[in-house]
């Protein structure tokens, strides 16, 4: 009996191993094969698990929005401008969808959205430390005057770079305040080089959005502190680094003091308004899915002069509205909206200040997306994250992480 009781443990430590690695993979080779091959293995081996199971994840009001949403986009497909180039640019998303649905089941098990932050913070921080050091090698002592601008850039942008950074950074910071003790000191190492490598990649990429949106998202934490005494002197400190950042902006980053893409956001204000009358125009259905119908509606509509290219409408919202109608519109809102506001109650409602923990990051991480989503429009792996976030919110909201995570 004993020998089978050590098997069964040997088994589950092998598996639990070979699910880390497997996630480090799927962080590490961005757009390789090996990643398409995790997603859908991953997919189809929770679909068996979601036969035996289920999917209690989605069975909440959050979850029946988000799935309403997912159901607007697709009915809204062949109403578009250019239903053609709509349906080849979501059929490229459905590896993202894959993982969705994968990760509402594998998360299931209590301790296990802990356990995919520590994971996903890590390959993210490794990743973004190989870049560093390539910048390093290819720019020398003018790493942080030409980052910004040298190509070819990571994950096609310096802000998706940031963002990606940013959130493995919150990651990190769960990990380890959440996770670490005086017999995981190692672990606590490992946790402080990794926000540190984090912050110096975003300081060293000088995107401005990318920066504003992680200084917003620390605005959480004081409103999720269960002492009002710990918040008052949270929302304190966090409004001090505020105005430090605010006052020396351009010494930590000198393009905010660039005159000429400072006024107008880089001509933002011409898209946003142009996409806004563009809405008016259809405001049911909207145009489609993709980038490419954007550029083909817009560029087609006579639109202001600027010296920029836009690929879409900098703004996450008004993308929304625009691919699917104002209807689509409200559903991404109300969905969303749900989901941060359930997070927050779940946050409100438990005691123990540990167990506030992995919520508020995921609270921190969302804040950190929004804010972002308000002045560009997520591109590459940021709506990956973004989809990331959902099965971790609804697992969350269906009492997945017990207390003490474990």
């Amino acid at each position: 009996m004993n020998d089978i009781d050590n098997s069964g443990r040997k088994g589950l430590r092998v598996g639990r191993y070979l699910w880390i690695l497997g996630g480090m993979l799927l962080w590490i080779f961005l757009g390789k094969a090996i990643q398409e091959v995790l997603v859908w293995g991953a997919f189809l081996f929770a679909v068996y698990r979601a036969r035996q199971e289920g999917i209690a994840p989605w069975r909440t009001w959050q979850g029946y929005l988000f799935l309403g949403w997912m159901v607007w986009g697709l009915v809204t497909l062949p109403l578009g401008a250019n239903p053609r180039v709509s349906v080849l640019e979501a059929v490229r998303e459905l590896d993202v969808l894959a993982g969705v649905f994968a990760l509402s089941v594998l998360l299931r098990r209590p301790g296990a959205v802990g356990a995919a932050f520590a994971v996903t913070g890590s390959a993210l921080s490794l990743v973004v430390l190989n870049d560093w050091f390539r910048l390093w090698r290819e720019l020398g002592a003018a790493i942080f005057e030409k980052a910004h601008f040298h190509e070819p850039f990571f994950l096609g942008h310096p802000s998706n770079a940031s963002i990606a950074a940013g959130i493995a950074l919150w990651m990190l910071m769960v990990v380890g305040i959440r996770y670490v003790g005086p017999r995981r000191r190692w672990v606590g190492v490992g946790v402080f080089l990794g926000v540190a490598i984090n912050l110096l990649y975003i300081f060293t990429l000088a995107a401005r959005g990318p920066q504003v949106a992680l200084l917003g998202s620390l605005f959480v934490v004081p409103f999720v502190m269960p002492d009002r005494r710990y918040a008052v002197a949270g929302l304190g400190l966090v409004l001090l680094l505020a105005l430090v950042g605010i006052s020396q902006r351009e010494r930590l980053n000198a393009r905010f003091g660039n005159e000429v893409t400072m006024s107008g956001f880089n001509d933002r204000t011409k898209v946003w308004l142009h996409t806004w009358e563009l809405c008016k125009e259809r405001p049911w259905t909207g145009y489609g899915w993709g980038h490419r119908v954007f550029e083909e509606v817009y560029y087609a509509s006579d639109p202001p002069a600027s010296k920029f290219h836009f690929p879409h409408c900098h703004q996450y919202w008004l993308g929304r509205v625009f691919a699917w109608g104002f209807p689509g519109g409200l559903l991404t809102f109300a969905a969303w909206a749900g989901l941060i506001g359930g997070v927050y109650r779940s946050v409100l409602a438990t005691k123990a200040w540990r167990d506030r923990v992995l919520p508020t990051g995921l609270l921190g991480i969302l804040a950190l997306l929004h804010i972002y989503g308000m002045g560009d429009m997520p591109q590459g792996i940021v709506p990956v994250l973004m989809a990331w976030s959902i099965p971790c919110g609804l697992v969350i909201l269906a009492g997945g992480v017990r207390s003490g995570g474990e």
